[in-house]
């Protein structure tokens, strides 16, 4: 009977690990995910406008595709989504997936003052009503925490990074494996992104989001083509390579 009790056990645990891996499986890799990004869009227009409540998102989509868009990121403001709120979001999400195109669910507040542990827990309960709604959805949706981070909303990296461990968190409790992204400060500036602390947990399937602003110390050098060009490719390459140099670093994978 013993011996039985502990067969039974070694085959439970067993299937446990076995169906632990299967589920796993079903995830997308983040460097074949970078890969699948391409080039893409961003959306926020869909979800502000009530115009677009009665769009024909199948035509929407085979039009984005036939243009060669392979992802868009749908950016949503509003601090709560009431049932039709996400109706719409699902239909735009389906039709995304029924033609191949990557949609990335991102969230940006229209508050954008002075983060305070209330707000931030406001935030990260968001993403946990988020995920729990999406948490059957195929592995191709993608969950961008926070445009456009920056020194007015945070006073410290600190601050930041102790938001995201909480976002990642509540993201976690129902999509283990789902591709989550992280930016850096000053407007996702890949400068500072040396400065991200990577969430506990993480777990593998964690991209950086990035991407380059207009500078505006360089107008003064612009009074001519081959000025403006010098400038404007110093500025670019450079943080190019820092994005880079942070990828091979940290084995972290990340989208412009």
């Amino acid at each position: 009977f013993t011996i039985m009790k502990k067969n039974y056990l070694l085959s439970a645990i067993v299937l446990l690990l076995l169906g632990t891996g299967y589920m796993q499986a079903q995830w997308i890799e983040p460097a074949q995910y970078q890969q699948m990004l391409g080039r893409g869009m961003d959306v926020d227009w869909w979800t502000t406008n009530q115009d677009y409540s009665k769009q024909d998102w199948g035509n929407t989509m085979e039009d984005f595709n036939n243009a060669g868009i392979q992802h868009v990121r749908i950016t949503l403001t509003q601090d709560y989504l009431s049932p039709e709120d996400f109706d719409l979001l699902d239909e735009q999400v389906n039709e995304c997936l029924n033609y191949g195109i990557t949609p990335i669910i991102a969230y940006k507040p229209a508050y954008n003052r002075g983060y305070g542990s209330s707000y931030e827990g406001r935030i990260s309960n968001w993403w946990r009503i988020m995920a729990e709604h999406y948490r059957n959805y195929p592995a191709r949706l993608s969950f961008d925490i926070l445009l456009e981070p920056n020194n007015s909303m945070f006073a410290s990296y600190s601050d930041l990074n102790d938001f995201y461990e909480d976002c990642v968190s509540s993201i976690r409790m129902s999509n283990p494996y789902r591709i989550i992204f992280i930016a850096p400060t000053y407007n996702s500036d890949p400068l500072y992104l040396q400065y991200l602390r990577i969430p506990s947990r993480a777990n593998g399937y964690l991209m950086a989001e990035w991407h380059f602003l207009s500078e505006p110390n360089y107008d003064r050098s612009w009074y001519n083509w081959q000025n403006r060009r010098y400038y404007e490719q110093r500025w670019i390459n450079r943080r190019i390579d820092a994005a880079l140099a942070w990828q091979r670093r940290t084995g972290i994978y990340t989208w412009v």
